[in-house]
């Protein structure tokens, strides 16, 4: 019923999303009212923005390909709550597992929605995260050339334009995902992101708040406004969101802003804490603690051996490297990672 009113609707309005094709819900749809409930009450959760909501999502989500394996949109938000678990985890080897678990589920999203947006900007995230550069732009296009009015895929392509330093092209991505969808919360934050990144802090505080007001219990939102007023100079409004973050966040946090109230022992004691327990999936973190302190050898020795160990770091896309942009090591930094050396120009 539902693809014959979609049909019957685009043949009306002679609407044209793509030459030669008629909008389809095949994709979007499952034959189970159960795994639908499930799908709905797994993306809620994911998009909450904790810890534990990704977890409970990945529980919902493995329940719908369960019942129905052929639904596409399940793999493709389960693909992600899988790699946001692995990115809480403490266990290096159980992170690369789940990471490579969330490649693999959105292969198989790819796979039974070939024409599904969704599946690609998701896959494109993950190749993204793991450097894995010209898949993702091939990803990425393509979910925005598939889905043009999809909010989710032109955000990730900003995401992506911004890793590659083009960060006027991601401004302008992210604002056409704000347009599609005025209400997403993910979309302002990622433009904040986008804003810190260029050394735009007090817009990107605007838009970051914007994301809090949204979506009030995401911890990583208030771990991006916390860092947002760090850099704006407001070390004691940083302190005043600890007791909404997560453990790792805290503890950045604490770092960070700590030093800039001239409480040294404390702000280093946190470094240590996030060195001795995170370290093995965050040398990104702690490069941004010494270069924030103004320690470059040290920042680019955990960079060097974040980039050696193969974790997630988007250079580019990291407002407290900013300042390393104009040492002589930042372009050899950036090939290492794949990246072209002439963003550090821009």
């Amino acid at each position: 019923m539902q693809e014959e009113i979609a049909d019957a609707v685009a043949r009306a309005l002679r609407v044209r999303l793509l030459p030669g094709r008629i909008p389809s819900a095949r994709e979007r749809r499952t034959s189970s009212p159960s795994a639908y409930d499930h799908y709905l009450l797994g993306r809620t959760l994911l998009l909450g923005g904790t810890p534990e909501g990704a977890r409970r999502a990945a529980e919902e989500l493995e329940k719908v390909v369960a019942l129905d394996p052929s639904y596409a949109p399940a793999y493709a938000n389960l693909a992600i709550a899988l790699h946001d678990i692995g990115g809480d985890m403490q266990d290096p080897v159980a992170a690369r597992a789940y990471r490579r678990k969330a490649l693999a589920t959105a292969d198989r999203a790819v796979s039974v929605g070939p024409d599904l947006p969704e599946a690609y900007a998701a896959r494109g995230l993950l190749r993204h995260l793991q450097r894995d550069w010209s898949g993702a732009r091939d990803d990425l296009e393509r979910a925005v050339r598939l889905g043009p009015g999809d909010p989710v895929a032109h955000r990730r392509l900003a995401i992506f334009l911004a890793g590659q330093g083009r960060f006027e092209d991601a401004v302008t991505a992210a604002g056409r995902a704000i347009e599609l969808d005025p209400l997403g919360h993910l979309h302002w934050r990622w433009l904040g992101v986008i804003q810190a990144s260029m050394g735009k802090t007090g817009i990107a505080l605007d838009s970051v708040r914007r994301a809090l007001e949204l979506m009030p219990t995401s911890q990583w939102i208030r771990g991006e406004l916390a860092q947002d007023e760090v850099l704006d100079g407001h070390a004691a409004e940083a302190l005043e969101q600890l007791p909404y973050l997560t453990e790792l966040d805290r503890l950045y946090v604490t770092a960070l802003a700590q030093h800039d109230l001239g409480h040294d022992d404390e702000a280093r004691r946190a470094l240590g804490d996030i060195v001795a327990r995170f370290s093995f999936r965050e040398a990104g973190r702690v490069a941004d603690v010494y270069a924030h302190w103004r320690d470059r050898d040290r920042a680019f020795e955990w960079l060097e051996r974040g980039l050696r160990e193969g974790q997630e770091i988007d250079l580019n896309l990291d407002p407290f490297l900013r300042d390393l942009r104009a040492d002589a090591r930042w372009n050899d930094l950036l090939r290492k990672a794949g990246l072209p050396s002439d963003v550090a120009r821009q």
